[in-house]
């Protein structure tokens, strides 16, 4: 038979009871404050990033606009002209690529045992640069080899690789970054 035996008042108790529910009510409100944080300064950096991108289009809207206007002679209309063109072109060229395409065309070239972490366009996407890890040489020569057959990629280089043990497995792993150029028109 077990006997407990409290003997603390009733009142005593409330009052570890209210103890407790005030601590766990400062930690929750210690967390909230830190998680609030976090996703201010997340949101900062974002916005931030925002703010440069359209400051950056509204210079380079500025500078189209001031060479149509300052194009006060019919010699400079052409320059002023093309410009504007190149512009607008660049502006259709990145609407019009095909993220879907491309990534069907990478998952066709990807063999078993490579995986892909990165894939990272350039600014007039003519190329991207791959970044992942493979578990065999085989493996990665396989892949560069299947990448050169693709219609879509042209100029193929390894760029960099080399082993490190895995966290979990302990086999070795290879990294690899790898660039390739684009067809335009299998974009």
């Amino acid at each position: 038979m077990r006997l407990a035996l409290n003997l603390a008042s009733p009142a005593a108790r409330r009052r570890r009871l209210l103890r407790r529910a005030l601590a766990g009510a400062v930690l929750l409100l210690l967390v909230g404050t830190i998680l609030h944080g976090l996703l201010l300064s997340r949101w900062r950096t974002h916005l931030a990033s925002l703010e440069e991108t359209w400051t950056a289009r509204a210079a380079e809207r500025e500078r189209v606009r001031a060479g149509s206007r300052r194009a006060a002679g019919p010699e400079e209309w052409p320059t002023a002209l093309v410009e504007r063109v190149r512009f607008y072109n660049s502006l259709l060229e990145a609407s019009a690529f095909s993220w879907t395409g491309l990534l069907n065309e990478l998952e066709a070239a990807l063999p078993e045992g490579v995986g892909l972490a990165e894939i990272r366009p350039d600014q007039q996407l003519t190329g991207v640069q791959l970044r992942g890890e493979a578990r065999a040489l085989e493996a990665l020569t396989g892949f560069v080899r299947r990448l050169e057959e693709r219609p879509l990629f042209t100029r193929v280089f390894l760029l960099r690789h080399g082993a490190r043990k895995g966290a979990r497995s302990g086999r070795e792993i290879l990294e690899f970054e790898i660039r390739l150029a684009l067809r335009r028109e299998g974009v």
